[in-house]
């Protein structure tokens, strides 16, 4: 009999394969409703018939279909319509959503730990298994990754009985020229803005400083690199101000001037399992002096010269190893 582990990795595997088939089938009506109480949980709005259009379009839940689910969770008082027609959660149905979401966050997380996806690929997949996942395979992630409070974005993980830990910070769209923090949630939807964000290389966990802001964008530095982005980018980012510290700046291996040495200040929380554990045995470690060795015309991969060894880093992993010029 394989161990419970094992399903889960098998699970995965078949999510990735027959994922483009499985977009193709009808939806089981639990998976249906399941995703509407996920949806009702996160959006709270009195225009009932702008909801039901809202889930319609961002579901892809025919009208006939969402009909009789609403209908269903009606009858099992996972949903209450008042008056004006607006369906809201009952205490069961949001205990219900919770669950959902649960097993999603920790899917997430569980991606980000223990395997090689791209965290382009975490929502989608883990919306697949979040339908799949028995409560013993849930139980088993969870202890294998550690009991973690919070997902690879900085969305707290419900716990077992429904509890959320809290995300302390504001919007960075919020602040102003002079604030300062650390970048503790990045939301993930709407796709477009948290592709810009992605390809502006920006970590959860990163100091950043506000050094000015317009109407329409703000700037902001993070590690030694300078960003701007649309305010309504901005609002997917959650900084927890803080006031400035004497403490050195912090800044990437990747902006390492050549001739210049640094001390290692540690590795970014972006960077997570086998990479990370590959970072620290080369050398990577707290306290370590490092420098560039050879430098690239063509920019990567670069050479550094760390405890008398020459390591080859591409451009994507000098950004999450952090330094003390």
């Amino acid at each position: 009999m394989r161990p419970v582990w094992t399903h889960i990795i098998i699970a995965l595997l078949a999510a990735t394969i027959t994922g483009l088939v499985l977009r193709r089938r009808r939806r089981h009506p639990r998976i249906v409703i399941e995703d509407i109480l996920k949806w009702l949980y996160h959006h709270d709005t009195d225009d009932a018939a702008g909801v039901a259009a809202r889930i319609r379009r961002e579901l892809g839940i025919r009208p006939r279909v969402l009909q009789k689910a609403l209908q269903a969770m009606e009858a099992e008082q996972l949903i209450h319509t008042g008056p004006k027609g607006r369906s809201t959660l009952t205490q069961k149905g949001r205990d219900y959503a919770l669950k959902i979401i649960r097993i999603h966050r920790l899917y997430e997380k569980y991606l980000a730990e223990k395997t090689g996806f791209h965290k382009r690929e975490w929502h989608h997949l883990a919306e697949k298994m979040e339908h799949r996942l028995s409560s013993d395979d849930v139980h088993t992630m969870e202890s294998v990754l550690g009991y973690p409070v919070f997902d690879p974005h900085g969305d707290p993980i419900p716990t077992a009985t429904g509890e959320l830990a809290a995300i302390p910070g504001r919007p960075l769209a919020e602040l102003h020229s002079g604030d300062s923090g650390q970048i503790v949630h990045i939301e993930d939807e709407p796709p477009a803005h948290y592709d810009q964000i992605l390809q502006a290389h920006i970590h959860i966990g990163s100091g950043i400083q506000v050094t000015g802001r317009t109407d329409s964008e703000i700037v902001f530095t993070a590690e030694g690199i300078t960003h701007r982005l649309p305010l309504a980018v901005a609002q997917n980012i959650t900084v927890h101000t803080k006031p400035d510290t004497d403490q050195p700046p912090v800044i990437r291996l990747s902006a390492l001037p050549p001739g210049q040495t640094a001390t290692i200040a540690g590795i970014s929380r972006e960077c997570r399992g086998q990479t990370r554990r590959r970072l620290l045995d080369l050398g990577f470690v707290p306290g370590a002096t490092v420098r560039i060795a050879l430098d690239n015309p063509l920019g990567d991969p670069i050479a550094y010269l760390i405890k008398d060894t020459v390591i080859a880093l591409r451009r994507d992993e000098a950004d999450k190893i952090l330094i003390t010029p």
